[in-house]
């Protein structure tokens, strides 16, 4: 690898890591709801994708957003797994578990070769059974407070992002499209969303925020399915502006519908 490739590289894992250093200490100080919105914004995929769409041609960038609008589905089962074992084991072991769920998803994923119906279908299937499994935790009593993020905080989530997008645009040559939409969609900022406040609020609360974040979700998994679409047939730029506009306009309508749920307070931790 050269030197050249190697700045590169490094210049946008620090942008992506900026991003979503700014996203999420944004959503940590206005509370859960916020929180959970934000949380599902292409915060760390989205750089991922333009830094991608920088290196390789659109109908890679369609076909890799395919296969991480398909692996999306298992993103909702992440969370459900959290919600259902965050009462019931220790916190690190139920995010352990939900990443290990999400791994065995992806690999599941990887195995079949898909079409935007049969990965809607799994998509609506899986986010009605997460939903269902999971809702009764939209009226828990686990408060989830806005909190005062550390430098310490920030500095794993931007760790942890900014290796993600090194790691999607450097291997993308050699890992192919289906494998690098895979990669994309980590569940980078609900991992390290958990690292960082299982210590603090504990798993229950924990779960609760993620929970929260399912319907935001839809947003971005169906802005993937319009990356896929916009991009093989107007090109990586329009293809991820319309995703992109998608998502944020999916999310101004769970704003502007807020459900009473979402609209407590709770003191800052």
């Amino acid at each position: 690898m050269t030197s050249a490739l190697i700045l590169s590289l490094l210049i946008k894992a620090v942008s992506a890591a900026a991003v979503v250093v700014t996203a999420t200490y944004i959503a940590e100080r206005a509370g859960p709801f916020w929180g959970a919105i934000i949380a599902c914004l292409p915060i760390s995929a989205g750089p991922a994708y333009v830094m991608l769409a920088m290196e390789q041609p659109a109908d890679f960038i369609s076909q890799s957003a395919l296969l991480s609008f398909a692996t999306n589905a298992a993103m909702a089962l992440f969370i459900a797994v959290m919600a259902v074992l965050a009462s019931r084991i220790r916190g690190w072991f139920a995010l352990f578990a939900a990443t290990a769920v999400w791994a065995a998803g992806a690999f599941a994923i990887h195995a079949v070769e898909w079409t935007v119906a049969l990965a809607m279908i799994v998509n609506l299937a899986t986010f009605a059974l997460s939903y269902a499994i999971a809702r009764r935790w939209l009226k828990s009593s686990n408060a989830v407070a806005a909190g005062k993020p550390r430098w310490s905080d920030l500095a794993l989530r931007a760790a942890l992002v900014g290796a993600l997008s090194a790691g999607v645009v450097g291997g993308s040559e050699a890992l192919g499209p289906a494998a690098t939409g895979i990669l994309a969609v980590f569940p980078v900022v609900f991992t390290s969303m958990g690292i960082i406040l299982l210590p603090r609020i504990g798993a229950a609360a924990t779960a609760t925020m993620m929970v929260m974040a399912l319907p935001p979700l839809g947003g971005f998994t169906f802005g993937l399915l319009v990356v896929h679409l916009g991009t093989a047939a107007y090109g990586s730029a329009w293809g991820l502006t319309l995703g992109l506009i998608t998502t944020l306009v999916w999310s101004l309508g769970i704003v502007l519908t807020r459900r009473p749920w979402s609209r407590g307070s709770a003191k800052p931790v």
